[in-house]
């Protein structure tokens, strides 16, 4: 999920090669998120984290390796705290996925960046300028926008997508306090081995709580263990963690070319691309009103991007 924003050596910036890398990773990673939901009905959330991470830590301890790069944290028990914010904050937005359409989820997660800015600055008393708190009622505008609570139609689910959003903010503000030394890769790498421990976990529990099989099949994204693997999900699930690796590092990338306030707003192109798969998966074709409240959250996330003079470096979701 979230991915450090390494520091660029000086004259190194290259926007077109950050802007490309951001595009590529926000399409990869909604593309592996709409397949997750569309195979939701046959895998478990469990299966998800073990195989897709299990493909994608030979991977990312290659490149590791390629690059020189240390497999080991500076700080072991940080990363392990951010690791787990970060797996409960994908957790909570992937049981949201097989009752919510994909974009509403995006959208509900996607306001991490605007409850990051309202959190540092009550918690870690960093400097919020006027144009950020700006960015902040827009982005909320557009989350009442596009969710109409006051409808007929507003489902209570969208809480988990909006946990998820909280547990990422606390991701970023681990990251920004004690793991702002650590490389890319090495986070990543770590994060992949909590989401495996987590999927073991899952797998163990729901299997020896014994769950009688009504409620098991009432959700059985998440109330299953391990149902059997036909060789197309093994290669799928093994795809998908290769795709989210590139996806992860390409994010990384993306920060260390060009400057974190254009990332950052590109970053949301996310939202774009989950509405894009949504209607090419699900048929799920967006109202007015949802893409007016995308567009305002597509606006306060650039607001809420540009840190004041000497701030923190942007953290990327992905």
């Amino acid at each position: 999920m979230a991915t450090h924003a390494v520091a660029r050596p000086k004259g190194q910036e290259n926007i077109l090669l950050g802007v490309a890398c951001i595009l590529f990773a926000t399409a990869g990673m909604a593309f592996t998120d709409a397949l997750i939901k569309f195979f939701s009905a046959n895998l478990t959330l469990w299966q998800v984290f073990v195989v897709r991470s299990g493909f994608a830590v030979p991977c990312l301890i290659m490149i590791a390796r390629w690059k020189g790069n240390v497999l080991m944290p500076e700080s072991v028990f940080w990363t392990l705290v951010r690791s787990v914010f970060q797996v409960l904050s994908w957790l909570a937005f992937y049981a949201a996925l097989p009752v919510l359409s994909l974009s509403i989820a995006a959208v509900a997660v996607y306001t991490s960046p605007i409850i990051t800015t309202v959190f540092a600055a009550i918690f870690l008393r960093e400097e919020v300028s006027a144009r950020q708190w700006v960015g902040v009622c827009i982005g909320f505008a557009g989350v009442i926008v596009i969710l109409r609570p006051w409808t007929g139609d507003f489902n209570w689910a969208v809480l988990m997508p909006f946990a998820s959003a909280i547990f990422y903010t606390l991701t970023v503000m681990v990251t920004r306090r004690k793991c702002q030394d650590e490389r890319a890769t090495t986070l990543t790498l770590w994060s992949q081995y909590t989401f495996i421990a987590f999927g073991v976990a899952g797998v163990l529990t729901v299997t020896l709580a014994g769950l009688d099989p009504a409620t098991a099949e009432s959700y059985p994204f998440l109330l299953n263990g391990w149902p059997a693997m036909a060789p197309q999900e093994w290669a799928l699930l093994g795809s998908m963690g290769l795709l989210a690796a590139l996806a992860f590092l390409a994010a990384a990338r993306a920060y260390q070319a060009a400057p974190p306030q254009i990332i950052a707003t590109i970053d949301n192109c996310y939202l774009i691309w989950a509405a894009v798969w949504g209607i090419v998966f699900f048929g799920d074709t967006p109202g007015s009103l949802t893409l007016a409240g995308i567009a305002l959250i597509f606006v306060a996330g650039g607001l809420v991007a540009t840190r004041p003079l000497g701030g923190k470096n942007s953290i990327s979701r992905r």
